[in-house]
């Protein structure tokens, strides 16, 4: 950092300490705004404070669209890897299901954003190639069946 950015960064941190000093500001507001800003640079201010959506049946049906397309994704990565067996790996599934996306392996960030998302903020889980793929919600949130976040099979 130059000299003149040196100069600019001390200008800003003595305006701040001295709005807190002065009461000009509160550490809530401060911290709200420090958190808006980190997030804001991670592209997920939209996140922020966000609850999950209700269960619907529109979106137990979503929830069940992408764990079928988890498990395609799962039984093309054991044709791509020769066998079914075992445990398997966000990547693998990812790189199944996207064939044409060539970054999952070297940037982490863009497989996280590839992974299917439960509409209403569960959390999937893989399991082995045996096994189906499960979202944390399950039948938790109604025991009706167009309520339940899981599929038997595809």
């Amino acid at each position: 950092m130059n000299k003149k950015g040196i100069i600019i960064v001390s200008a800003v941190v003595l305006v701040v300490v001295g709005a807190f000093v002065l009461g000009f500001a509160d550490s809530e507001s401060a911290i709200g705004k420090i958190r808006y800003i980190f997030f804001a640079a991670k592209g997920e201010v939209a996140n922020l404070g966000a609850k999950a959506p209700s269960n619907t049946p529109q979106l137990a049906a979503q929830c069940k669209e992408n764990l079928k397309r988890i498990q395609r994704g799962k039984v093309g990565a054991g044709e791509k890897r020769g066998n079914n067996i075992g445990g398997v790996t966000w990547e693998e599934v990812c790189t199944a299901m996207f064939p044409t996306e060539v970054q999952l392996k070297s940037n982490p960030a863009r497989l996280e954003q590839m992974k299917p998302k439960c509409p209403c903020g569960g959390t999937y889980q893989l399991g082995t190639m045996q096994e189906m793929p499960k979202c944390s919600i399950g039948a938790t949130q109604g025991s009706s069946s167009e309520l339940t976040h899981a599929i038997a099979g595809i």
